[in-house]
């Protein structure tokens, strides 16, 4: 699958420790393992683990004991993995989301942007920043730029 429409930036932080469903996998090729290591939930990919730390320093963020993901949207496909579709990715970001477990999650059509909305995480704003991500994953709206969660 490949997503018609991609934000510069969609990324999670995560305590995975938090989410049973979630494992992080190496993904190997038939040249040995990928650099890389992947998240999934339940067997479908979330995305790919990176390094971020000085990405989100730059929101005063502290990713300690968190997990940094650039979810399956916003990754290339150039990888030989397979990518979930839309409907796949939002109903696992979603029960995420709604989970008591630690996360931030943002959004961002173009990663130059500094002033990000910094939305309290349940709230009617964080909701309609979600479901705008969604509706733009469905190609319907333009990319919405937000951060929620913990930690901000």
């Amino acid at each position: 699958m490949d997503y018609k429409f991609k934000p510069d930036v969609l990324g999670l932080l995560i305590d995975i420790e938090k989410y049973p469903a979630l494992n992080i996998v190496e993904y190997e090729t038939e040249n040995g393992v990928e650099e890389i290591d992947y998240l999934y939930s339940d067997n479908i990919l979330l995305g790919a683990v990176i390094e971020t730390e000085k990405y989100y320093a730059g929101f005063g963020i502290n990713t300690e004991g968190l997990v940094s993901v650039s979810l399956a949207p916003a990754l290339r496909s150039t990888s030989n993995i397979d990518l979930p579709t839309a409907y796949e990715f939002c109903q696992c970001l979603n029960e995420i989301v709604n989970s008591e477990g630690s996360w931030v999650l943002i959004c961002e059509q173009d990663c130059e942007q500094r002033d990000l909305p910094r939305l309290t995480r349940g709230s009617k704003q964080s909701k309609a920043a979600l479901h705008n991500l969604y509706k733009f994953l469905e190609g319907s709206i333009s990319c919405p730029t937000f951060l929620i969660g913990d930690c901000i």
